[in-house]
């Protein structure tokens, strides 16, 4: 966890790690690649294809979109990172299922995770048939430079996926973004109000980051409007966002909790020295901003 001092106030951020590309499943609790290629996977249901922000009655009334939530692991010497991202693919959500749709698809998190990154960094994910399965960075981007752009002082980073190669896996490394993608307009264009139930998804302290594959969803509730914070250089767009949530959910996306849209992202934590705790968030509008950014930076 790194931590920003400022008083009396000090902001912990999360770490945040980010994968390579496999085209084998994860065998075992051990994660080790199987030694032959995944079987057929199996399409997602109707009602999850057309709309994985909806409840699923079959699953119990979660969201499908929790599955397509991704876990960045990068090694660091003797230690291991653990985040969170997600993708987002240009267009609505039915465009946005059809793995030969056009339109770019991007990689979004905290800049402060995309920061520790390397090309051998993992990006675990859950295939449609409950396969865990990963693909490292340089699996997803062209190679000899960081594929991230960031977005003023605001804390996050985009890359556009551009894979170098194409996989003779039965799902190739675009396909398999476009598939977890979430849809542009899924991202809302005004912050909710104060009040508004939310669900984090992502993996704190890495849980469910290891065989098999399991986002966490932690429930909270937004504890402010949109607040300017001194970035130095400019003004930063912070939502605020009470219980705090935990570390290794830097980079996961906040959805309102009825409605299902994205309405922010998990950045850090505020806390003071009486143990009291406040949830940062990167407002949704900030991500759009951040995405068109990326997309043209070519």
């Amino acid at each position: 966890m790194r931590m920003t001092n400022r008083a009396p106030v000090a902001i912990a951020l999360a770490a945040l790690s980010i994968a390579s590309w496999s085209s084998r499943a994860i065998a075992g609790e051990q994660g080790q690649p199987a030694g032959e290629a995944a079987p057929a996977e199996s399409t997602e249901s109707d009602s999850a294809a057309s709309n994985p922000l909806a409840p699923q009655a079959e699953a119990g009334g979660e969201r499908a979109v929790y599955d397509h939530i991704v876990a960045l692991k990068t090694r660091v010497e003797n230690d291991t990172r653990v985040a969170t991202a997600f993708f987002v693919a240009d267009g609505d959500a039915n465009a946005t299922r059809d793995a030969n749709a056009g339109g770019d698809v991007f990689l979004v998190t905290a800049k402060h995770a995309a920061d520790e990154t390397t090309a051998r960094t993992r990006v675990l994910y859950r295939a449609p048939n409950g396969d865990s399965r990963w693909i490292e960075l340089r699996g997803l981007f062209p190679g000899g430079r960081s594929p991230w752009v960031p977005y003023g002082s605001v804390d996050v980073a985009v890359a556009r996926v551009d894979p170098p190669r194409e996989s003779d896996d039965r799902e190739g490394p675009l396909a398999m973004a476009r598939r977890l993608a979430l849809p542009l307009d899924s991202l809302a264009t005004e912050p909710p109000p104060r009040g508004t139930p939310l669900e984090a998804v992502g993996y704190p302290v890495g849980l469910g980051a290891d065989p098999p594959i399991s986002s966490l969803v932690m429930h909270a509730r937004t504890a402010s409007r949109v607040v300017w914070r001194d970035g130095g250089w400019s003004r930063i767009p912070t939502l605020y966002a009470f219980p705090a949530i935990g570390a290794g959910t830097s980079g996961g996306p906040a959805f309102h909790a009825e409605t299902g849209q994205l309405v922010g992202m998990v950045r850090g934590v505020t806390f003071d020295n009486t143990g009291g705790k406040l949830s940062e968030l990167v407002p949704a509008f900030a991500i759009r901003a951040a995405i068109a950014e990326a997309a043209t930076a070519r």
